[in-house]
């Protein structure tokens, strides 16, 4: 696949639960591209408190089986298309460059909580 302003080729550098704003917790995904630096997938939160936390955690495992893998650690070499925003960039999904198969959070956010997240991301939480 050519890279594409918006669909560009990697390597998944980290993949780990981290602190959001305060004390939200979120994920982080790290990309370092192949053709230019390293961009952050993420941006969305989950909310305070151990549920929350457990949603997250269940963000990541669906992504890590859907590359695969067994865990989230292991995520940690494999290629990946990033799937960005065309206004403003941010990763918006991942693409498996094995598969082609698409993983879109929204969509992630759609089918586990019946919700469109960009419409009403506060009853996420």
């Amino acid at each position: 696949m050519k890279d594409t302003d918006f669909m560009l080729s990697g390597t998944i550098k980290e993949a780990k639960l981290t602190e959001g704003r305060g004390d939200d917790t979120t994920f982080h995904i790290g990309i370092e591209y192949d053709s230019w630096g390293y961009q952050g997938f993420t941006g969305y939160y989950f909310g305070e408190g151990e549920k929350n936390a457990r949603k997250a955690a269940k963000f990541l495992d669906d992504v890590a089986a859907f590359f695969g893998c067994d865990s989230p650690a292991n995520l940690i070499g494999k290629k990946v298309i990033a799937l960005r925003n065309e206004r403003h960039g941010a990763i918006v999904g991942l693409m498996n460059p094995d598969t082609e198969a698409k993983f879109i959070a929204a969509e992630w956010f759609e089918k586990n909580y019946g919700i469109k997240p960009l419409d009403e991301k506060s009853e996420i939480m």
